[in-house]
């Protein structure tokens, strides 16, 4: 995959372009320094986490021959209190009506989330990062 990159726009604000020619604004909300100019991080975590299933799901559906005529998915993060602030629970829900039955269902959101969904399985892998501080790589 070809990376993004982010660039700051003014206090929190940053400008996300991605290989595509697409853009996303990020920010803060005020209470920490921010001024809500875009999606906050984590709202976007859930957005992707929620974009990229429904696509696996979506495309299982049409496969199946059951495509939805009604499609939406809800997701909902539960946060720790303290540093990290990582989601300790995410809940998404997924609403499909039309022809499909409950095992298709249930067999194309659980490919997605077993199999198929780049974000979903990237959440559990380890994450690595280094540091380049004003043109020299640091430990």
């Amino acid at each position: 995959m070809k990376p993004v990159q982010l660039k700051l726009i003014d206090g929190l604000h940053l400008e996300g372009h991605a290989s595509s020619g697409h853009s996303v604004s990020l920010d803060a909300g005020a209470t920490v320094g921010g001024q809500g100019k875009g999606f906050m991080p984590s709202e976007l975590l859930l957005t992707a986490l929620g974009g990229c299933t429904s696509m696996d799901i979506l495309s299982l559906l049409r496969k199946f021959g059951a495509p939805p005529t009604s499609f939406e998915v809800e997701l909902e993060g539960i946060k720790r209190e303290t540093h990290p602030k990582s989601f300790t629970n995410i809940t998404a829900v997924y609403r499909i009506e039309g022809e499909t039955s409950a095992e298709q269902a249930l067999k194309a959101v659980r490919s997605s989330y077993e199999k198929y969904s780049v974000v979903a399985n990237s959440l559990r892998a380890a994450i690595e990062y280094k540091i380049i501080l004003n043109g020299v790589e640091i430990d």
